[in-house]
């Protein structure tokens, strides 16, 4: 299968998977943020090796365990080491862009530095961590398990690499370094002087724009600005004037989302747009969500989209001026 009918049928498996994992831990008794903290880990560990195409099997194993890895030790590092943690997640992914020549191991740890990142702002104790790393454990041996139910056979995937010249990589490594560590300056400054909270979406915007740290690195930033813009609007009246306050209610629209982010995979409008609803709905279906997240959100993605912009060209020109 091409193009749109292998993206939907992979959209049908991951979305599959994902239910029946929740359905599982829903009748084992656990709460409903539980709940939720289940489906996360189980949809990203779907997306840390997301392709169409056919993958070998350790890939798919190994890209789960990097996802539950880094959210354990993302909520720890923030609960116990919170001013480390920072300078430790422009390190990880630092050192993701320096040392990553394989392209499923570049995507599979980009997704966990952003998770690594998330719950440095989202800490929990040794105890949910111990928790989180066993149900995690349980994901990612069972979504290997429903891959190979799938596909039958292990498949042996052509070896991917990043196109960078070493120097290339190093190249991105510091621009993605020096990027990080402006947006987390911008961050405590806004969180301090302004007062503003959800400061985490700067870096978190800046990561994922700068994640493809190419020289379209600029038209990216501006279509993730606008499109994170519209999805964060489209939120705010999605559940302030349309959807009732029921939990399974926003769940299954939760669900649609989902389906729809690997569906539109091929599309970065499309993939953007709905990371964009599934993230505001998730917010919304843990209990904090109000309008000015969304608004809050707006103005991280702006400043974070500018924060890239501004490196991109700075960078671009240094890279001239030593040629």
């Amino acid at each position: 299968m091409k193009g749109y009918p292998a993206f939907a049928f992979e959209s049908f498996k991951i979305t599959l998977y994902c239910l029946i994992v929740t359905a599982c831990f829903y009748f084992s008794g656990v709460s409903n943020t539980v709940l939720l903290v289940v489906f996360n880990m189980a949809v990203m560990s779907a997306a840390a090796t997301f392709s169409p195409a056919k993958k070998a099997l350790l890939p798919v194993l190994a890209g789960s365990f990097v996802i539950v890895i880094s959210i354990v030790l993302g909520g720890l590092l923030g609960f116990y080491f919170s001013i480390a943690a920072p300078v430790l997640t422009v390190l990880y992914a630092g050192c993701i862009f320096w040392f990553s020549r394989r392209r499923y191991w570049l995507n599979a740890f980009i997704n966990g530095v952003v998770m690594f990142l998330i719950f440095t702002f989202f800490p929990f104790d040794l105890n949910d961590g111990v928790k989180y790393l066993l149900f995690g454990c349980i994901i990612a041996v069972t979504f290997a398990l429903f891959y190979v139910f799938f596909d039958h056979v292990a498949y042996k995937e052509k070896r991917q690499f990043n196109n960078d010249s070493h120097e290339g990589r190093i190249y991105s490594g510091f621009l993605v370094i020096v990027t990080m560590v402006i947006a987390y300056l911008v961050a405590y400054f806004l969180k301090v002087y302004a007062k503003l909270e959800h400061v985490y979406w700067v870096p978190f915007t800046t990561l994922v724009i700068i994640q493809g740290v190419q020289f379209k690195t600029v038209s990216t930033a501006v279509k993730r600005m606008l499109v994170n813009t519209v999805g964060a609007l489209l939120i705010v009246f999605l559940f302030a004037y349309v959807v009732p306050t029921d939990f399974w209610i926003n769940f299954l629209i939760l669900v649609v989302f989902l389906f729809c982010i690997f569906f539109f995979g091929s599309s970065y409008v499309g993939r953007t747009l709905f990371i964009e609803l599934f993230v505001l709905s998730y917010t919304h279906l843990l209990g904090s969500y109000h309008a000015y997240i969304a608004y809050d959100r707006i103005i991280m993605t702006l400043l974070g989209g500018a924060i890239v912009i501004v490196m991109t060209f700075v960078f671009m020109g240094l890279k001239r001026f030593q040629s």
